[in-house]
This record gives C-alpha cells, structure tokens and sequence, in this order.
C-alpha cells in the first residue's frame, strides 16, 4: 500500500507589496503570482492572494493572515526599492509566527545576501513555480535546487536549476486566487515567452530570467486567450520581454487569433518590443488581429552609444520602426535612458529631439542604474567609477528629484548631468501635452489648454478630480486612458 507523503505546506497566502510605484490601482492580476497559484492548486495546495497594491493597508493584511490562517506566506520582492519589502516582512513577523518565503527578481540577483538582510525564513531564485511546489510537498529542504534557506543560525544556498524550456507544461494562470474584480481595467496580462537572447549591458532580466529564449507554443497562448475571450475579456497586455524576437511564432499566434474567431480583442505589448525585428508588414498584421499599442526601448538615439550597450540596434532601424507603428494608428510609447557612460550632452539631445519626430503616444527618460549582477555594474566597479552604495541607491527614487550621482562620467559635468534629468522629464511632458493636443484637437483652443494643463506638473502629481472642474465626460475619459496608459507604461519598465 502506497503511503501518501505528508504536505509541509497546505495553505499559502501570497502577498504583492504596494511598494515598487507611486501611484495608481493596477489595469490587472500579477501574471507570475497567476503562475504559481494555478500550478500549487493543481497539486491540491490551496492559494490566497492579498494584492496590496489594490489599496489594502497592514491592518487588512493582519485580519487576512488572522482569517485565512495560512501556514506559508509568499511574497515577490523586486531590487527597486527592496528595504520597504524588507520592512514589511518584520512588521508581518511581528505579528505572526508563520514562515514567510520570498521571491522574485531582488532574490535572483541577490542570492542568500536577501535572508542575511531580512527576517524572511526562505527565499527561491529564478523560476519559482517548481521549487515552491516542491517546498509545499515537504521534499527535503537541501535537495530543492534554486532554495535558501536557514539552518542552525546559517542562510544556505542551494544549487541552482536550469531554466525551465518546456513553458507548455505549466498551466496558464486563471486568478482564481486573486480579487478579478478590483483591477483597474477588465484585462489580462499574458506571458508568452521567457527569457532574452539579446546583451544588453544595463538590463537584469538576463541576470534574472536568463539569455535562453524561451516560448510557449501558439496553440498554448491562444487557448490561454480563448479561456478569458469565453469569460468576456477582450483586453490583453503582452508582458514579454521580447515578444518579437521569434517572428514566425507571433505570426503564427495572429493566424490562430482569426482562426479562432476572436473578434474586438486589444492588445498592447508595453515591456518593448525590438524595434530590430519590425517592418511594416509585422506591424500591419499585429494590427490586423487586434494590437493597438507598442512600447519600443528606444535607449539612446545615437549608434555609438547603442553600439557601447550592445543593444543591437541602430538609429536607422529605430527611426524606421517608430516611423511606420505611428503611421500605422499605434499608440506609440518610447523608452529611453540618458547619462550612459560615455554618452555626451550632443548624443542626450539626440534622444530628446527623437521622442518629438513622430506623433508617439508617450516618452520616459530613465536614469542610467547600475543594478548589481549586470555588465554596466560590473563595468563601472571594475574601473571604480561608482561613486555611491547600490544599498541605498536602489532604496532611493533613482528617477525623479534625486540629485545623486550614482557613478563618476567624463563626457558631461555634474551640471549637465543634473540638467539632463530635469529636460527628460520636460520632454516626456512635451510629448504628452502633443498627443492630448491631438486627441482633443476637437476642442479648438479650449483643447489645447486642456492638454497643456493637464501635462504640468500639478495637475500630474495631483490627480484633480477631472468631473469637478466641469470638464465634459467624452474629454474626461480620453484624459484618463492616457494617465492609465502613461502610469501602467512606468511600471512595466521599471
């Protein structure tokens, strides 16, 4: 007779910590915590998920623990920011004895370095959904690769496993565990691939996710669109990295997207697309099927210092790019990020002019981040150019009003450094303000007051409640799809 292996873990609460942005609901259920939750609850582990970042405060989070009574807690901590993650966990110790494992990106960059530093019990690295798994099903603690955990006063780490190749074996999330109806928007987020073949100096999601790309198969997506498409979702947000860099796949997802009848559908792909891996006929035919929104990670608008990032780009291939997805009807969002090393006052205003060429939707200029494990940091720590501690820079809001250097650049002064900063955010406004001038081009003179108001930084920063200062519904709703859009295209590429 087969004796059944006790399970460690029965029930787990999974928390997202309102920690990583400013502001905002999000437009929809955390994709990787789906991933998870929907693989425990196939093996009979029963999941919860507490979404702070609906709003929730600690109090709401002490009844849950209390109520739902748990025997794990999860939570997925990201580097931006991490020692709030950490906080929270103390607070959560301090009100319960139960064990508490951490995950997420901070964890795969920063190995046992995380439970040194804070009061979690255990922490997985890269890919979370088998080793959690197998956490849960009381395999032995030092045989689950990717696992730290503690062990009579010492954090241990164990080997670690590669990346999982065959994404078809896992279930697709269906967010049973999640509140569905608190989101923002009535839509999905959809991951279809892993991973990133490209060498990026500045990028952690090699460091975290790996360089193997790796796609789930069409027909897998599409029936993972086709679940939600029968339950009334018509709005879906691609959360790849590089959703693009397998052409013939995505050609293959939009044949099975008409094949399968799905009309009205929307999506966006706001991570960045490759803007190496676009033509007018690719485009065409995403819009085809539904895309109406494409995020590209523009970085720099000058070859040299594409070449110095290894993004594998040219300015030529990003003009001709942008060019044809804003002729096209796309709501066009461009990423960049200034103050390379290197990188002169000439090649930042290269950039800047660049993100007021086309028509685009929206711009973000980012701040150049040395994050740990990644070629940029090593770089500038081999040459001794960090000029502050990545534990307090990656605490700090390393993009906005902070006047730190966070490592030493002959190409420009201090000054200019510092000015870069606060032209980038001009800008980002200057291409909003031209967008809102055109939606609400209908409007005459009234349309563009409007726009120019509201892209100052006032109305920005303090969400004026639109209906109270008598502006009309149609114009109201226009207004607040680009703060949704603009916010959520924020977030995704921190």
């Amino acid at each position: 007779m087969e004796i059944k292996k006790q399970i460690r873990f029965e029930r787990v609460l999974f928390i997202i910590p309102d920690l990583q942005w400013e502001n905002g609901y999000p437009s929809y259920p955390h994709p990787g915590i789906g991933y998870i939750t929907e693989l425990l609850e196939q093996h009979g582990i029963k999941c919860m998920v507490l979404d702070m970042t609906l709003g929730y405060k600690f109090a709401h989070l002490v009844k849950t623990i209390n109520k739902y009574n748990p025997d794990l807690i999860g939570l997925s901590l990201y580097t931006y920011r991490y020692r709030r993650a950490y906080e929270l966990i103390s607070r959560i110790k301090g009100v319960t004895e139960k064990p508490i494992v951490i995950g997420g990106p901070h964890v795969s960059l920063w190995g046992k370095r995380c439970l040194e530093e804070c009061a979690a019990d255990l922490g997985i690295r890269y890919e979370g959904e088998n080793p959690l798994l197998e956490l849960c099903l009381n395999e032995p603690l030092n045989s689950i690769q990717n696992l730290i955990y503690r062990d009579n006063g010492q954090v241990k780490e164990n080997t670690v496993r590669p990346f999982n190749t065959d994404l078809d074996a896992l279930p697709f999330p269906k967010f049973s565990a999640f509140e569905l109806t608190k989101y923002a928007e009535k839509s999905i987020g959809i991951i279809s691939s892993r991973g990133c073949p490209f060498a990026c100096t500045f990028c952690t999601v090699k460091t975290t996710m790996g360089r193997n790309f790796r796609a789930r198969s069409p027909e897998t997506v599409i029936e993972e669109l086709k679940y939600w498409y029968d339950r009334g979702y018509r709005h879906f947000h691609v959360n790849d990295d590089t959703f693009n860099a397998d052409i013939k796949r995505v050609y293959r997802i939009c044949d099975l997207i008409e094949k399968e009848n799905l009309v009205n559908v929307r999506f966006s792909a706001w991570q960045g697309m490759r803007l190496d891996k676009v033509d007018r006929i690719f485009l065409e035919r995403l819009k085809s099927v539904g895309f109406y929104s494409l995020a590209f990670g523009v970085e720099s608008y000058n070859n040299e210092i594409l070449r110095s990032i290894k993004k594998g780009e040219t300015t030529e291939q990003i003009d001709e790019g942008v060019k044809i997805a804003c002729e096209l009807g796309y709501f066009v969002m461009l990423f960049f990020i200034v103050g390379f090393p290197g990188e002169t006052w000439e090649q930042v205003q290269n950039s800047l002019n660049f993100s007021l060429k086309y028509p685009v939707g929206a711009a973000a200029f980012f701040n150049t981040v040395p994050y740990p494990g990644t070629e940029l940091f090593d770089s500038l720590q081999a040459e001794h150019l960090i000029l502050a501690d990545p534990a307090v820079y990656l605490n700090e809001n390393v993009n906005t009003n902070n006047k730190r250097m966070l490592f030493e650049s002959h190409a420009m002064t201090v000054e200019q450094r510092l000015k870069v900063r606060a032209l980038g955010e001009r800008f980002e406004r200057k291409v909003s303000q031209k967008h809102l001038e055109r939606q609400l081009s209908s409007l005459g003179i009234s349309g563009k007051f409007l726009a120019w108001f509201i892209c100052t930084r006032f109305a920005r920063r303090s969400r004026l409640n639109l209906e109270h200062y008598g502006i009309p519904r149609k114009t109201r709703f226009v207004m607040m799809k680009f703060f949704k859009f603009n916010e959520a295209s924020k977030k995704a590429s921190v």
